[in-house]
């Protein structure tokens, strides 16, 4: 019965430690890997849509959404990003947390040294279904 609970607790921590950084590049910290992700984003009762490109690099980010700039550091094995932003309201903060299946994410945003002043939403898209554009 022992063998049997060590094996069990054996295969939940290697399911576990493949679901749980959906974004986090390679190991190498000089590998860049980049996704693409259907973002809505609310300002109170209005909503704002397009492609977000995020390009990671150990646990650094760059994003760009329209006329953002985004960068960021994904914590808690990559599971989360804390970022700051640039754009035409001013510089803010985001946070966003990543879905453990690495296919979506939500989170909220402020400006700069204010309280959450709206939300994020976002899906994971191939790079075949986004727009030359953005890529």
């Amino acid at each position: 019965m022992r063998r049997q609970s060590l094996w069990l607790a054996a295969a939940a921590a290697i399911v576990v430690s493949l679901t749980v950084a959906p974004v986090l590049a390679d190991s190498n910290p000089e590998t860049a890997t980049t996704s693409h992700w259907q973002v809505y984003a609310w300002i109170g009762q209005n909503v704002q849509s397009g492609i977000m490109t995020m390009t990671t690099t150990g646990d650094k980010v760059v994003a760009t959404l329209k006329n953002l700039k985004i960068h960021g550091t994904l914590v808690d094995y990559g599971n989360q990003m804390n970022a700051t932003y640039t754009g035409p309201r001013g510089e803010g903060w985001i946070t966003l947390t990543f879905h453990n299946e690495g296919d979506g994410f939500g989170g909220q945003w402020g400006l700069k040294g204010k309280p959450a002043d709206g939300k994020f939403v976002g899906s994971r898209v191939s790079a075949s279904a986004t727009p030359a554009a953005t890529q």
